[in-house]
């Protein structure tokens, strides 16, 4: 960009008034950008359980949950994503996987349910 384009009868040609109205504006994002204040980083818990025999019922915020039914299980699971109302089963060598997002978005409490009780084996993580 050109400091100005200057002719002498008018102004015409001239366009330095538009492109230092440009730089002017383009200094201003810029000043806005570094004005805001950096959002401290957050820290995450990572949780890994395996369970067999037993139910799991997940009670704390989650960001992401893998659940895996391993090819070693000798039976289904029943995996629940709405408080227990519903199970889905998931054979030996199954595996799922929910993610919120980004922007430190969450699964609410008691969400995830996880039965074994019939003798399969799950495998579970999840991020707090």
């Amino acid at each position: 960009m050109s400091v100005g384009d200057l002719k002498t009868d008018g102004l015409k040609g001239n366009n330095f008034p538009w492109q230092l109205r440009m730089l002017k504006g383009l200094q201003g994002i810029i000043n806005a950008i570094i004005a805001i204040p950096p959002t401290p980083a957050l820290s995450k818990i990572p949780v890994i359980e395996r369970i067999s025999g037993t139910t799991l019922s997940i009670n704390v915020g989650i960001q992401s949950i893998s659940i895996a039914c391993p090819v070693t299980s000798i039976t289904n699971i029943n995996v629940s994503t709405n408080n227990g109302l519903s199970f889905v089963f998931m054979t030996p060598g199954e595996t799922v996987y929910f993610d919120a997002g980004t922007l430190n978005n969450y699964f609410d409490n008691f969400l995830f349910q996880i039965d074994t009780t019939a003798g399969g084996e799950a495998l579970i993580t999840y991020i707090i």
